[in-house]
């Protein structure tokens, strides 16, 4: 076989591999699991070609996480009323299990929590501040990190009226195929770790 056909031959080769396939091995999502509260595993990557994802790193000793998460439920909901996946996700060395549903019961959060207690999607995602948002969508594309909204101005600090909606606007944006306007905003929260800048 000449190599010019051989050429021709490996291009149809790549051409025939799923799109969903390449994005399972570019995604971040893949590697990441997390076990729910009923003790099953969850593949972070099973979304891709599925669904959208929402996954919001939590912590429920953070005052500003627990105070997010009322809305947390609203946007929870949102995300359900358009097949959009929404996770709460611990990932942290000292949360437990009982930990977790005591603050699930005490804010009566219907959307499922996951236990990361090895950190590694924290690591992974390079999160370092509590709450932070992140959007995938069905790709697994990483679409928005950040804010939930800018309620706070710093740490202790709340604005009187706040306008910008930053994980709602994400949540819609993906629903209809798009990019949001802004994919990325700077969190204020509990500081979790400190990454150097690529």
């Amino acid at each position: 076989m000449s190599l010019s056909m051989y050429l021709k031959l490996s291009l149809m080769v790549l051409a025939l591999i799923p799109s969903a396939y390449a994005d399972k091995i570019e995604s971040l999502l893949v590697g990441l699991s997390a076990v729910d509260m009923a003790g099953n595993p969850h593949q972070f990557a099973d979304a891709i070609g599925n669904k959208h994802s929402v996954y919001v790193i939590m912590a429920s000793d953070c005052p500003i996480s627990r105070r997010m998460t009322p809305r947390l439920k609203e946007l929870a909901d949102i995300a359900s009323q358009h097949d959009i996946d929404f996770y709460g996700v611990f990932s942290d060395d000292w949360s437990t299990r009982d930990s977790i549903l005591n603050y699930q019961r005490e804010y009566d959060v219907d959307f499922p929590l996951l236990l990361d207690s090895q950190t590694a999607i924290a690591d992974k995602l390079r999160s370092g501040v509590k709450p932070e948002a992140f959007v995938f969508n069905k790709q697994g594309e990483l679409v928005y990190r950040g804010r939930i909204d800018n309620r706070f101005a710093s740490i202790g600090r709340l604005r009187n009226t706040f306008d910008q909606h930053d994980l709602l606007n994400a949540i819609l944006a993906v629903k209809e195929g798009a990019l949001p306007e802004v994919e990325k905003t700077e969190p204020v929260g509990c500081v979790y770790k400190s990454w150097p800048e690529k």
